[in-house]
């Protein structure tokens, strides 16, 4: 590495010294001064490599325990070789990337390319630390601007209150993960006791009942856990509140709804007969039993153990053979969102951002080679290279057919899918894009074939993507009152959720209360700040 490091600072030192002796060419001049002093005599506008004499950036990137050493990668080495530029990575653990990304900026102390993440102050280094990247999109950028055109919704995700574009995103169309939370239900146990597949929130209190009452797994105890789920999910699209869809909007994380003035709503209180209805029916299943008690607060450990047991009548999650394992996988099917008295068209928890990474990379203003990496950049945006920083290398990780399909190869013997991916591969947060057009020429493993057409079943029920929050960015003032007020919010919401459902409260007599603690909370400078930050996004 000391070799490398000392060759570099040569070739560095020569440029500079090259550049100070020889005049700007017009074509370079007319960039406006988007390519650097160091790197003007020998970057190339068109064409490979991008710079005439090897030159290395310094990257901090994000590494989680299945990654292989990015150093190895063969996608990335293959990127360093037709833009003729290396990329020295420095790999922190994910677990303190987030701490040392901010220490960096906090001390001035950054690299020319920070992958996979962003301080949390983001707005204050915005042109001081963290260069602009609009122009250089512009004008270097062809395969992203392209993809742009075609999804102009993207550009709006990542422009910030200050009219500019500082972070460049990932972007994997996979409609499939917008329906993240299905309600499955144990068929081998309606069929034991006779029963049909429930349609409505009624008919699903029955069978919870005859689960608890009726032993329809022939154990000859009562060992059944009708419904189960995570209250304390990683993720709130797989807690049981996806049930809501039945009596109100079904809501995001955020509890925020678009509605059709482009105005935010906090749903609990703008649909706030709806979400009674909803707190009381699961009130009753909690108190009745017909939930598991240790819904909130189990682990995924723990509710997979009672999955695998032969005890769930009934769950929210994700993938079922992740709960039930893949032998259990043919005892269960899938629930539709289930009518609720009253008349209301029930509707499915969608997810439409999911697959966007806001935070694929950034480039520092200390870049000495600004114009060379933005083209390097835009190489990760064609489809080819997309595919393989996503999900492994051609030939090993993946192949194409003859037929234009793309088949994921076995792993070698002791490694699953994932694990040989990321050995390959960085994934994820990154710069890439696999528009739903060629990302659906995957030929899916068998749980993704399951999950795809789940989703085309579960399609009548979304609500339209227009209602739902997209990413939003928000000024550095505006984030720190946000954490505060998130917080605070978050907290008091879902503890009074908890203690409404476990302790079996009246949601109607405690209503006025619950409102006028989050007014004196500030919900109402929450929506507002929200809002501003919708409206700058609707305005581009």
């Amino acid at each position: 590495m000391f070799t490398k490091r000392l060759l570099a600072a040569v070739i560095t030192a020569a440029s500079i010294l090259f550049a100070a002796c020889t005049p700007k060419s017009t074509e370079q001049e007319s960039a406006g001064g988007l390519i650097g002093a160091e790197e003007a005599d020998i970057f190339n506008e068109s064409g490979f490599p991008i710079v005439r004499e090897p030159i290395r950036l310094k990257v901090t990137v994000s590494k989680r325990p299945v990654h292989g050493d990015f150093d190895q990668m063969p996608i990335i080495e293959q990127i360093e070789e037709k833009a003729g530029i290396d990329m020295e990575f420095e790999q922190i653990p994910n677990q303190s990337y987030g701490e040392k990304i901010n220490l960096m900026f906090a001390s001035g102390n950054v690299p020319d390319v920070v992958f996979s993440g962003a301080p949390n102050n983001f707005m204050l280094y915005a042109g001081e630390l963290i260069q602009p990247l609009d122009e250089y999109i512009e004008r270097y950028m062809p395969n992203l601007s392209s993809i742009f055109a075609q999804r102009p919704r993207y550009r709006g995700y990542i422009v910030r209150p200050d009219g500019n574009t500082y972070q460049l995103p990932g972007m994997e169309e996979y409609p499939q993960v917008e329906t993240p939370g299905n309600l499955f239900i144990n068929k081998t146990w309606l069929d034991a006791l006779g029963l049909d597949i429930p349609e409505t929130t009624e008919q699903f209190y029955q069978v919870l009942q005859a689960f608890k009452e009726g032993d329809p797994n022939g154990s000859g105890s009562a060992d059944e856990i009708p419904f189960g789920g995570l209250e304390n999910a990683w993720w709130p699209y797989q807690t049981l509140r996806t049930l809501g869809g039945s009596f109100f909007f079904p809501m995001g994380p955020e509890n925020l709804k678009v509605n059709s003035d482009g105005k935010l709503e906090y749903v609990p209180i703008s649909e706030a007969e709806g979400f009674q209805r909803f707190v009381e029916y699961y009130q009753k299943l909690y108190q009745e039993g017909l939930v598991d008690q240790e819904a909130f607060t189990q682990g995924a450990p723990e509710f997979f153990a009672k999955g695998k047991a032969n005890v769930l009548g009934s769950f929210i999650f994700w993938f079922d053979e992740d709960v039930v394992g893949i032998e259990g996988v043919s005892d269960y099917v899938m629930l539709k969102p289930l009518a609720a008295p009253g008349g209301k068209s029930p509707r499915m928890l969608r997810a439409p951002t999911i697959s966007f990474f806001g935070a694929g990379a950034l480039m520092s203003t200390k870049n000495p080679y600004p114009a060379s990496t933005m083209r390097m950049m835009d190489i990760m945006y064609e489809p080819e290279f997309s595919w393989q920083i996503q999900l492994g290398p051609w030939d090993t990780n993946l192949e194409r057919l003859p037929d234009g399909r793309v088949n994921v190869l076995d792993p070698p013997e002791g490694l699953n899918v994932n694990e040989w991916r990321f050995n390959n591969s960085p994934g994820g947060a990154w710069p890439l894009t696999l528009l739903e057009e060629e990302r659906l020429k995957i030929i899916m493993p068998p749980q993704d074939v399951r999950k795809q057409e789940r989703y085309e079943e579960l399609k009548p029920f979304l609500p339209a993507i227009e209602e739902y929050l997209p990413i939003l960015s928000f000024t550095a003032d505006e984030n720190s009152e946000l954490a505060i007020l998130r917080t605070d919010i978050n907290d008091y919401f879902n503890q009074q959720y908890a203690n409404w459902i476990t302790q079996g409260l009246d949601v109607r007599e405690a209503w006025p209360g619950f409102v006028e603690q989050l007014e004196n909370i500030g919900i109402a400078r929450y929506v507002e700040i929200y809002q501003a930050a919708y409206d700058r996004y609707a305005a581009n």
